[in-house]
């Protein structure tokens, strides 16, 4: 995508620079090592769909100066690409989050219910208490500590 965005860029430079529009050349990046060094993907994701928007109402101006309508389409689809590839491990991660966090509440909610049943049971059977009592050796406090 580095090598399409500078050469539009460049293009877009020499017009600029010729129709004396000073907005549109400060806006330009003609660096390779800026562009593909020193921004960040979303920076450069942001500047190429930014030409692109701004070169798309005056691009049959540009024709004399080397700007075809292909090289347009190419910086559009290769921004989109871009953009595909950078925003699918975001959206990865966003998920696995959710995915775990939903792990862990159907893990609480397990444990809740679980201990739940076991004090109910409890409660209500004296029997059953003195007998797991017993096999495990365990004193009646143990068991009101643990429930």
């Amino acid at each position: 995508m580095v090598a399409i965005t500078l050469k539009v860029s460049n293009v877009v430079k020499v017009y600029a620079f010729i129709t004396k529009n000073e907005n549109l050349a400060n806006f330009l990046v003609c660096s390779e090592n800026k562009l593909s060094n020193q921004m960040r993907h979303q920076e450069l994701l942001d500047y190429a769909a930014s030409l692109s928007e701004r070169i798309a109402p005056i691009i049959h101006e540009m024709n004399d100066y080397g700007l075809t309508s292909e090289m347009e389409t190419k910086l559009k689809a290769e921004t989109s690409a871009f953009k595909k590839i950078i925003t699918e491990p975001r959206q990865l991660i966003s998920e696995r989050k959710t995915f775990n966090e939903t792990i862990e509440n159907l893990l609480n909610l397990q444990f809740f219910v679980k201990n739940n049943i076991i004090l109910t049971y409890f409660s209500h059977n004296s029997c059953i208490q003195k007998v797991f009592l017993l096999c495990c050796g365990l004193s009646r406090e143990f068991l009101v500590l643990q429930f």
